[in-house]
C-alpha cells in the first residue's frame, strides 16, 4: 500500500511539471510529446488508485495495522493572521482548538559533539 501510495502522490504531482514545461514551449510538437506525457501520468495514478481500491484501501487513511491513538482527530489553530477554515479542520471529521495553550517546557538543548563551542571547551580541558 504505501508502494502505490508514494506512486500516486509522484504521478499526480508530475503533470504540473509537464503544464509548466508546455507554457514555457515553443515547438507543436514537442507540446504533444509533453501532453502525452503528462496524459500517461494521470492513467498511471488511475491504475495504482484502482489497484489500492481493489484492495479496500483507496479511502482508508491508516498507512499500516496499528489503530492511532485518540489524537487522531485533534487539530490546532497555529495560523498567525487569517485563520483558514475548511474541511480539512471542521467538525465532525476533527476537533479542532481555537486557542490552544502550550503544556509542559521546553526540552533540554541538543549537545552536539561536533558543534565548535563543544570543540573547543575540550581541546581547552
Amino acid at each position: 500500500m504505501r508502494d502505490l501510495r508514494a506512486n500516486i502522490s509522484s504521478e499526480a504531482g508530475a503533470p504540473q511539471t509537464y503544464e509548466a514545461l508546455i507554457k514555457a514551449c515553443d515547438d507543436e510538437n514537442t507540446k504533444k510529446v509533453l501532453v502525452h506525457l503528462l496524459t500517461r501520468e494521470i492513467t498511471h495514478a488511475n491504475m495504482f488508485m484502482k489497484a489500492l481500491e481493489s484492495m479496500g484501501k483507496l479511502d482508508d487513511p491508516f498507512f499500516g495495522n496499528i489503530e492511532p491513538d485518540e489524537t487522531v482527530k485533534l487539530v490546532f489553530n497555529l495560523s498567525k493572521g487569517q485563520d483558514e477554515r475548511g474541511p480539512w479542520n471542521e467538525e465532525p471529521d476533527f476537533d479542532f482548538v481555537e486557542n490552544p495553550t502550550p503544556e509542559g517546557s521546553f526540552p533540554p538543548a541538543p549537545v552536539n559533539p561536533d558543534d565548535e563551542r563543544h570543540s573547543s571547551k575540550v581541546a581547552a580541558e
